[in-house]
C-alpha cells in the first residue's frame, strides 16, 4: 500500500483533534489498485461521524447516512477503501466493536489503530495493524510486516 505523507499527516491531525476532546473518530483511505495490483491511497475521508463517550469508555458511530454519504463519494470517484484508522485513547488494539463494525471490508484492507489518541503521531511499530483475512476476520501484523506493507511516499 502506497501512501502519501500529506494522507498520514491529515489523518493524525483529525485524530489528535478529536483526541484532544476525548473522542474517537475515524477515517478512511480510500484509493485505487496500480497494474501491479499494489493499493495506491489518492486521500483521507472522514465520513459523517457521532462520538460517543461513556465516561467509562468510547467509540465512533458512523450511521446509515453516514455510510451512504461515503458509499456514494467512493462510487463517484471509482474509489475503494484500502484502510480505516483511528485512535484508542489507551493502548492500540483491536476491539470487538472494531470487528463487528468495519468500514474497510475487502479482503487485504487494514485497520490502523493508534495508541493515546494518535499524540505521539505516525509511527508504524506502535500503530497496531490488521489485515483483513479472505473469510473475514482481522489477523494482526507484526510491526516489520507492517512497515513493509505500509509505504510512504512523498506525492
Amino acid at each position: 500500500m502506497k501512501v502519501p505523507r500529506r494522507v498520514i499527516d491529515g489523518s493524525v491531525k483529525f485524530l489528535q483533534d478529536a483526541g484532544a476532546k476525548g473522542n474517537e473518530a475515524l477515517i478512511v483511505w480510500v484509493g485505487t489498485f496500480s497494474e501491479d495490483r499494489t493499493f495506491e491511497v489518492k486521500d483521507a475521508i472522514a465520513p459523517p461521524q457521532r462520538a460517543v463517550n461513556t465516561g467509562t469508555g468510547c467509540c465512533v458511530v458512523i450511521d446509515k447516512a453516514g455510510l451512504f454519504a461515503l458509499s456514494k463519494y467512493l462510487e463517484r470517484n471509482a474509489f475503494l477503501v484500502g484502510a480505516q484508522v483511528h485512535a484508542h485513547p489507551d493502548d492500540a488494539y483491536h476491539s470487538d466493536t472494531d470487528d463487528a463494525f468495519p468500514v474497510a471490508t475487502l479482503a487485504g484492507a487494514l485497520s490502523l489503530v493508534l495508541p493515546r489518541f494518535a499524540a505521539a503521531g505516525w509511527d508504524t511499530a506502535s500503530v497496531a495493524t490488521f489485515q483483513l483475512s479472505r473469510s473475514g476476520e482481522w489477523v494482526e501484523l507484526k510491526a516489520s510486516a507492517a512497515q513493509t506493507l505500509i509505504q510512504i511516499v512523498e506525492a
